[in-house]
């Protein structure tokens, strides 16, 4: 099967929610450093998008450490896209590591919606209930009041490495 074939099935199966199917059709790209370095050159921009799609499935099928390594792929040059940010903290939280989850997310008052949720999961996981309520109150604010917080915020202009960075690649 092509690449394309393989890109095309995996995005199919993506926004069908047949992870398993997403995996098996990404493995021979992701896992191959050719494929993948070729796929990078082809398009860039593309290329975050299959490490994405990819590294949720693994995500979702329970395979932390695989998300984490293909979500590295895209994450380790330091300027990380908020999507793949995101998806890596949802692998420190599935892994239970807290500290990592909140040092990858932005709960400041600028943050995107998403990142101020998954900032309220890592605290009331944490047993920081206080905080965790704060950060729903917030959310619930920033929501009734339009704001998706898309500027960015300085707090994410330099993100502490976390364990999904180290051990990824």
């Amino acid at each position: 099967m092509t690449v394309r074939a393989r890109l095309r099935r995996a995005s199919e199966a993506f926004e069908g929610g047949d992870h398993p199917a997403v995996v098996a059709a990404l493995r021979p790209i992701l896992d191959d450093p050719a494929r993948w370095a070729a796929l990078g050159r082809a398009d860039g921009a593309a290329a975050v998008g299959v490490a994405y799609m990819g590294g949720v499935s693994r995500l979702v099928v329970g395979d932390p450490d695989g998300a984490a390594t293909w979500l590295g792929l895209v994450a380790g040059d330091g300027d990380i896209p908020p999507h793949v940010r995101r998806a890596l903290a949802q692998v420190e939280l599935a892994r239970g590591e807290l500290d990592d989850a909140r040092a990858l997310l932005d709960d400041s008052e600028h943050a995107a919606p998403a990142d101020r949720a998954l900032s309220m999961i890592a605290a009331f996981r944490a047993g920081h209930a206080d905080d965790a309520a704060r950060l729903a109150d917030d959310l619930e604010r920033q929501l009734a009041a339009g704001t998706g917080g898309r500027a960015r915020s300085s707090r994410m202009a330099h993100r502490p490495p976390c364990r999904s960075l180290r051990t990824s690649g």
